[in-house]
């Protein structure tokens, strides 16, 4: 678990978040793309390491997901 190797997600206050996904919404055309930045901002992961996850990685209720190494 990232937290067992001392990685906490970036906590940003319900209004940053907000803003976040009003920005990707009108910026991004392609929903893949905009799950991938949303993903990128709120995991602090690189594009490249969330390319390495599946539709399996993602917990049912989208609350976490399981990145893999290269």
């Amino acid at each position: 678990m990232a937290t067992n190797r001392d990685f906490f997600a970036p906590v940003m206050p319900a209004l940053t978040e907000a803003e976040v996904a009003h920005r990707l919404h009108r910026a991004t055309a392609h929903p893949h793309l905009a799950a991938q930045l949303a993903t990128a901002v709120f995991t602090a992961a690189s594009t490249t390491r969330l390319a390495t996850a599946h539709v399996h990685d993602l917990a049912r209720d989208a609350s976490a997901i399981t990145l893999h190494d290269d």
